[in-house]
């Protein structure tokens, strides 16, 4: 297979990922969440989120590192706040990761296995479900690649600790991998000094942009991050729930992977006295291992840094199979099975996401819920994240667990709530619900949530009444 050859391949595999942006995976709280300060800083100049549960969030979101949420606002500048512009940058930031491998892994193999390794690397279930989420991972992942990318190619060291500068800024979960892979690039420039400066720029103006809002930092910043430390269960309980394990039981299509990983980690210390300049990646898979398993072991969403380090070694751990293994005699096999694997789980969504089309239309859900709902007094709309997506005039959006960042009396038209549950009549009255004709799935195909069956209620207890007082929400994506 000749390069120029599998750019039909590539194209036509992103081609795909485009074609159902919009239906997989539907809209969910995540991306409301991490998307609506980046609009209401597009359209008010205000970065702040009343759907975050965390004091004061309405007048400044420390909640979390804003990278992500900047650069969104800066897209919602040029294009419009709807399911698929949204999740648009996610995708192109996705196609990013794949040129940051392909360069990556051409370094280290011929081009026939680097380019099979770069698909494989690109169908990894956890990037690519980390593509679509509207969450700051994928951006996370394109900079780690694109700083391992630059090491190995040894790029402009200033470029790169201004890519280390922006990694701390996307989340804490990526901060050891800019630590590691951050002083091998200081230690190997010519000006060290300067590439000091351009590292820390990031976090200065960062620092400087939060410091009217510094008394927030407890409440908000390390709050939140409280919420998605393990504080539960024994050694035993915590290893079970870590994600190489529970990989086993996700990986539906991809039983293979979890198996590299496993892999991956138990021949690390043989590859750690044999490749020195690998050595930073190999600490990276160790320090970030631990980490997840002590602090996080309970949300395998965040092991972005550990898939992609085990992408990065893969690579030696092929140079490092005996000469008697000669892996052109299995080329042909090896091809055919590394593009199964890599092509199956987006092959498999796109085909359910078009089978299911029309229950998953958020256009046509959005039309229903527009009729729905009175045409010119305010209104609140709480509960399902499909909510965000309406940039209704007069309606605005909110969730049960942040509702007294609302004042409930100023809503003339009325508080509704869609939802997927009966709710009590006392309090409650339904208004409109939402159906499709549903598709019968052949026996083979797993059944995925849709937007079937919503219900639309209006409330009509009193807005000071306790039953709209739930639980505090606890994790983003928990």
């Amino acid at each position: 297979m000749k390069p120029v050859l599998s750019l039909p391949l590539f194209l036509l595999y992103f081609f795909l990922c485009l074609g159902v942006l919009s239906y997989i995976p539907i809209a969910w709280i995540d991306e409301a969440m991490f998307a609506d300060a980046a609009r209401n800083l597009a359209q008010t100049g205000q970065y702040a989120s009343r759907l975050w549960e965390q004091p004061q969030t309405e007048k400044f979101l420390l909640g979390h590192l804003p990278l992500w949420q900047l650069l969104l606002a800066l897209w919602y500048k040029v294009f419009p706040t709807t399911i698929f512009w949204t999740r648009l940058p996610g995708l192109l930031l996705y196609a990013g990761f794949a040129v940051m491998a392909w360069f990556y892994f051409s370094k280290l193999l011929n081009i026939n296995t680097a380019l099979v390794i770069t698909l494989l690397c690109v169908g990894d279930k956890a990037i690519f479900e980390a593509a679509r989420s509207v969450r700051m991972d994928i951006l996370g992942a394109f900079l780690l690649m694109f700083l391992a990318t630059g090491l190995l190619r040894k790029w402009n060291a200033l470029v790169l600790s201004l890519a280390c500068g922006l990694l701390t800024l996307v989340h804490p979960n990526f901060w050891l991998a800019t630590l590691i892979l951050g002083i091998p690039i200081f230690l190997q420039s010519k000006s060290k000094w300067q590439t000091g400066i351009i590292g820390l720029l990031p976090i200065i103006l960062y620092l400087i942009w939060i410091f009217p809002w510094r008394h927030l930092i407890t409440v908000q910043l390390l709050a939140n991050g409280g919420d998605h430390i393990r504080s539960d269960g024994n050694i035993i309980e915590i290893l079970q729930d870590y994600f190489f394990i529970r990989y086993f039981k996700w990986y539906e299509i991809q039983q293979i992977l979890p198996i590299l990983y496993i892999v991956t980690l138990f021949s690390a210390p043989l590859l750690f006295f044999r490749e020195e300049k690998f050595r930073p990646v190999i600490l990276l898979l160790w320090a970030q291992t631990l980490f997840l398993i002590i602090m996080t072991g309970n949300y395998p969403r965040y092991n972005l840094p550990v898939v992609i380090s085990v992408w990065l070694l893969f690579p030696l751990i092929l140079k490092c199979l005996p000469e008697s293994f000669n892996l052109e005699k299995f080329k042909n096999s090896f091809i055919i099975i590394s593009l199964s694997l890599a092509l199956y789980p987006l092959i498999s969504r796109t085909a359910l996401a078009w089978y299911q089309k029309t229950e998953r239309d958020p256009d046509r859900l959005l039309a229903w819920l527009d009729t729905s709902l009175p045409d010119n007094p305010q209104t609140l709309l709480i509960d399902e994240a499909i909510g965000y997506y309406l940039q209704r005039p007069g309606t605005d959006f909110g969730f049960l667990h942040s509702i007294d960042k609302f004042d409930l009396c100023q809503y003339k038209g009325g508080i509704y709530r869609l939802t997927y549950q009966t709710l009590p009549s006392n309090q409650w009255k339904l208004m409109s619900s939402y159906s499709v004709e549903e598709a019968i799935l052949p026996a083979w195909i797993p059944m995925r949530q849709t937007y079937r069956g919503l219900l639309l209620y209006q409330y009509i207890g009193l807005v000071d009444d306790s039953s709209l007082v739930t639980k505090p929400y606890k994790g983003i994506g928990s």
